[in-house]
């Protein structure tokens, strides 16, 4: 026989569900939400438009939405090596199950399931991602990533 659900486990099981549910405020003092930060995870992992620019600038300009400091500067220069290369990549990369696992006014860390398809032979890859965003003045960045490919 079960024991029945006490007041106070109640009111504790409320508490948190309210205080995980409030939004937050970012560095600019909007008021944020959950989804806001994990559209900017989705952005930045499936987002394909960087293979059509014409400069640096513009590879930069498109990653910007979604990095900022170190992580803009060092995937701005990766990609551009890149885009300037002849390439036969057929690969599209998905974010799923984003979970946000902290997340305060400053900062959040976001765990996502990936899975990279050939888009020729439907070959595909998994894996996982820790993504650490900011808040800033134009709305939360991902400053640092870190990648575990299941090969």
């Amino acid at each position: 026989m079960h024991k029945p659900v006490t007041l106070p486990a109640i009111l504790i099981l409320v508490i948190y569900t309210v205080v995980l549910s409030l939004p937050v405020t970012g560095a600019g003092g909007e008021v944020t939400s959950p989804a806001e930060i994990t559209k900017v995870v989705k952005g930045a992992v499936e987002c394909t438009e960087w293979m059509r620019a014409n400069t640096e600038q513009e590879v930069n300009s498109i990653l910007s939405r979604y990095y900022t400091g170190k992580a803009l500067e060092e995937n701005t220069k990766s990609v551009w090596e890149f885009v300037k290369l002849p390439t036969d990549w057929h690969s599209i990369t998905t974010a799923e199950d984003c979970e946000i696992i902290y997340q305060d006014k400053n900062m959040a860390v976001v765990k996502a399931r990936l899975t990279d398809t050939d888009e020729l032979d439907k070959d595909t890859q998994k894996g996982t991602a820790l993504f650490f965003l900011t808040a800033t003045e134009d709305g939360w960045r991902i400053y640092a990533q870190n990648y575990q490919w299941h090969w």
